[in-house]
């Protein structure tokens, strides 16, 4: 299977546009969080602010993985 890569804000994952010092991706973690036998990845951003003001709020979020593995 190919390497897949993931950016915030582009194909499916969502979060808006990037902004700088967002971390995306700095903490991750792997398992089978939806419990169908499949591998899925837990992406975490400890720095994600957000337009209504909040800063350095943070956000998570799963990538779930499916047949042809993980997909947004």
């Amino acid at each position: 299977m190919a390497p897949r890569r993931f950016q915030l804000g582009v194909g499916g994952i969502g979060g808006g546009p990037p902004t700088a010092g967002e971390s995306f991706g700095g903490v991750l973690a792997a398992g089978d969080f939806s419990g169908d036998g499949r591998d899925d990845l837990a992406v975490r951003m400890p720095e994600k602010s957000y337009a209504s003001g909040e800063v350095h709020a943070g956000r998570e979020m799963v990538i779930y993985g499916g047949a042809t593995g993980l997909a947004a």
